[in-house]
């Protein structure tokens, strides 16, 4: 997103915070900067979808009145881990936040080649929508919970990343992409059969690395690219190896991993 959007995405979070609608919001902000007419349900419209910005009076009002500093109004980038840490449950901030995780979602996460995991945050997405009543929106309200947990203040780093960095920086997309991840590892941890086809999937990508790791590259003279294993490596014995993670994966399939319903012992 450009600046205006981020501006427009930081005023509209300081409206939900406040419960009101576009035209209350104008209003409000008329009575501070004491305008004969009332600022329009319109206005505010653009302002929040980054069309125009407010004016430097206007700017000032709405930053008093949602208790933030016009450079965080401008910039966002004023969120210190003291204010994740005093204020992560507030509406404001949660609003913030999970805003900023949809836009990386949609927008950036899978801009970038070198971005593996994004990989395995869309399957376990697709895992999560299709084996459960949850969509993209309750999949966020659900790592909001998990991020906002007053005893997983581990996960602050990451808020603090997504509420400031640049969304344009590959270290930013690898990291922000992984904390993500595992995030989703956590929700998956609700649902037995979203894990067991999470774990499923982890023997396909067992083979893909290993494959990976073991691929020589060539080019021909006639510039035809050509892979195989290399030249150290006994194919017999490569073949045995790919061939026992896919029996191991074919033993998961009984699902004897998963305690039967009603079963709570532990082994």
């Amino acid at each position: 997103m450009d600046k205006k959007t981020d501006i427009g995405l930081r005023i509209k979070s300081i409206r939900l915070a406040k419960g009101l609608n576009l035209r209350e919001f104008g209003e409000e902000i008329s009575k501070l900067t004491k305008e004969k007419k009332y600022i329009s349900d319109s206005i505010v419209s653009r302002w929040e979808k980054g069309v125009s910005i407010p004016n430097a009076k206007r700017l000032k009002a709405i930053a008093e009145y949602g208790n933030v500093s016009i450079n965080f109004l401008l910039y966002g980038n004023e969120v210190s881990y003291e204010d994740i840490y005093q204020n992560i449950q507030s509406v404001n901030m949660k609003n913030n936040i999970q805003d900023k995780l949809i836009d990386f979602i949609v927008n950036y996460m899978p801009s970038s080649e070198q971005n593996t995991y994004y990989f395995k945050v869309a399957s376990l997405i697709t895992i999560i929508n299709d084996h459960t009543d949850s969509n993209i929106d309750c999949i966020i309200e659900q790592m909001y919970s998990f991020i906002s947990n007053e005893n997983m203040t581990f996960y602050h780093h990451g808020v603090y990343l997504l509420l400031n960095e640049d969304f344009k920086k590959l270290p930013v997309q690898l990291y922000l992409t992984e904390f993500i991840y595992h995030l989703l590892i956590q929700i998956s941890l609700k649902y037995p059969e979203v894990y067991f086809l999470n774990l499923l999937s982890q023997f396909d990508d067992l083979k893909n690395n290993i494959q990976e790791i073991s691929t020589k590259h060539e080019i021909l003279h006639n510039h035809t690219r050509r892979s195989k294993i290399a030249e150290f490596i006994d194919s017999k014995e490569y073949q045995k190896l790919m061939n026992k993670i896919d029996v191991m994966k074919e033993k998961l399939l009984n699902k004897n991993i998963l305690k039967k319903q009603g079963d709570t012992h532990d082994t």
